[in-house]
């Protein structure tokens, strides 16, 4: 009989800020544990929360009355794989770190209400299974925000810090969100038209076209992108990649939850879409191989996703991208719109400051942006910094989009 056990591992410290004050430090370790087994051309599951053994999660996946999913495909012979990185720098040093860089930004603008948090986090994952190696993977991540706001301001936010990545450098941080923090309390106004503008997040145009990679979709020609495989889509400087394993922005998978290695593989290479993305189930189907997408979240089935789909950096720092432009607009908080299945691109922007010859002139009140999402990674793209602004680690994107002022 077939089976395997997944089991994932948090260690995290948290520390918590609010109304410029830490407010707590919390400490929390889970273990989740997931075990299938293949029978009869069926797959029965089960799952814990908790220290547990193989013996018991084999026995809940057999028991009496489990609903089986069919499946039909071969199962993988991966060759054992253990990758364990250690941290560069101790816990303690990290958490003392973000707190010297909370408290020097308190005193610095004491106009200003921080909230925010900040976890250092180890992850492991195992993989065992009657027909692979031993797959074991692990390391230790940053992940965290500040927002801030003027006291007195009904907004949610004014701006904001990201703090992930392996190894936080919170002088460089600071530098890098300087000048919007500079001007938070500027304001300025802008007519509606078409122009420069820098975006710092964009995961809704990485939602997008996630869902259009999807081998049903794609295969099912209900994608934007469907028959479309070996076209040029976008500009030669866009590269998206699907990172699982990349130390450096804090991703340590080395394979997904069906015991396949996972090798980053490149889905727009130099704006020409190279690569659909599968699990066994839809290899199977499609006659394709897997490229270890098979995502397991613990106590659901196999979801075909990508890990990490992450634009790769250009040669410019953001700043120095917009320094020579007479007249830029920067997203700082630009979400709730929506992204249609033809890529037409519309946000309204919760928090744009307007810049000109690389300085902050202002925040513009009330404006929406809208383009075509081709476009904008495409014949509007100006160019991709090498830093990174979001969650995900990604660079940022200057871009011509249609401003309209409201």
């Amino acid at each position: 009989m077939q089976h395997d056990i997944l089991t994932l591992s948090t260690d995290k410290a948290e520390m918590k800020a609010q109304g410029n004050r830490i407010t707590s430090l919390q400490t929390q370790k889970i273990q989740k544990s997931a075990a299938r087994i293949f029978k009869n051309g069926q797959i029965f599951s089960s799952a814990v929360v908790g220290a547990t053994t193989s013996e018991i999660l084999l026995e809940k996946a057999e028991r009496p009355g489990n609903m089986g999913i069919s499946y039909d495909y071969e199962l993988p012979k991966t060759a054992a794989l253990l990758s364990h990185l250690s941290p560069k720098q101790a816990r303690e040093m990290k958490l003392a770190a973000f707190k010297s860089f909370f408290e020097d930004l308190c005193k610095d603008y004491p106009q200003l209400n921080f909230s925010g948090r900040f976890a250092v986090e180890k992850l492991e994952s195992s993989f065992k299974s009657s027909y692979t190696g031993t797959l074991e993977s692990s390391g230790e991540k940053n992940e965290g925000y500040l927002l801030y706001k003027r006291f007195g301001s009904t907004d949610f936010a004014e701006g904001f810090f990201n703090l992930d990545g392996e190894t936080p450098d919170f002088v460089e941080i600071r530098k890098k969100y300087e000048p919007i923090l500079q001007a938070v309390s500027l304001t300025s106004s802008i007519e509606s038209k078409k122009m420069p503008v820098l975006i710092f997040d964009y995961d809704d145009i990485i939602q997008r076209i996630t869902k259009d990679i999807k081998p049903s979709k794609f295969h099912g020609k209900s994608s934007y992108l469907s028959g479309k495989l070996g076209d040029s889509f976008f500009s030669s400087q866009v590269t998206l990649k699907d990172l699982s394993f990349d130390p450096e922005k804090g991703f340590f998978d080395r394979f997904d939850g069906e015991g396949v290695l996972h090798e980053n593989p490149t889905v727009f290479d130099k704006g020409v879409f190279t690569n659909v993305l599968y699990d066994l189930r839809q290899a199977k189907k499609s006659g394709k191989q897997s490229t270890g997408n098979g995502r397991r979240y613990f106590d659901t089935g196999i979801n075909c996703v990508p890990h990490n789909l992450t634009l790769m950096a250009g040669q410019a720092k953001a700043w120095d991208m917009i320094k020579d432009i007479p007249e830029c607009l920067v997203l700082v908080a630009s979400y709730g719109g929506s992204i249609s299945e033809q890529w037409e691109f519309s946000n309204p922007v919760q928090v744009g400051m307007l810049f000109r010859h690389g300085k902050a002139v202002g925040r513009v009140p009330s404006v929406s942006v809208k383009g075509m999402m081709k476009d904008i990674l495409g014949k509007d793209l100006i160019g991709i910094s090498s830093d990174t602004y979001s969650f995900t680690q990604s660079p940022a994107i200057l871009t011509q989009l249609e401003v309209i002022s409201h």
